[in-house]
């Protein structure tokens, strides 16, 4: 499945310290009225809750928070429409002082120290992101969708 879009607008921005680095893209998406768009960001985090998708159990692991001042070393994903709003779908790398790479899919609770980011919105067509029946995990229509 794939669709064809066309670069719209482009933003470049910074996140203040404090916030809610998921929270903070979604506002930003929902003021801008985005419902489709790549997402790049660089920067710090005061901590990062990430987790992963077990496909063994088809289902998302509790989230781990990570505490101390990170790097952000990638953040990238993109913003389609899920719940009837748009909504940021984001993977997350950082390190620490011990310079070990933690990873995986950002979860609420990830709090800004600094971060910048680029998002670049898609037009020419609408992707909603919702339950797939056969993989029990949020994808792009048009996976059938469980009731």
């Amino acid at each position: 499945m794939f669709v064809q879009t066309q670069p719209g607008r482009c933003f470049l921005g910074r996140i203040p310290r404090g916030e809610d680095l998921l929270a903070s893209i979604n506002r930003f998406c929902q003021q801008q009225d985005i419902q489709l768009a790549t997402v790049q960001m660089i920067g710090a985090v005061e901590c990062a809750c990430i987790g992963w998708y077990d496909p063994r159990i088809q289902a998302y692991t509790e989230p781990v928070l990570l505490e101390g001042g990170l790097e952000i070393l990638s953040c990238h994903g993109t913003v389609s429409i899920m719940d009837n709003r748009p909504q940021a779908h984001l993977h997350l790398a950082v390190s620490g002082a011990d310079c070990l790479v933690r990873g995986g899919h950002l979860h609420p609770g990830t709090l800004v120290y600094n971060v910048e980011f680029h998002l670049q919105e898609q037009w020419g067509a609408t992707l909603v992101r919702g339950e797939s029946a056969t993989l029990r995990a949020p994808v792009w229509f048009p996976e059938p969708i469980s009731a």
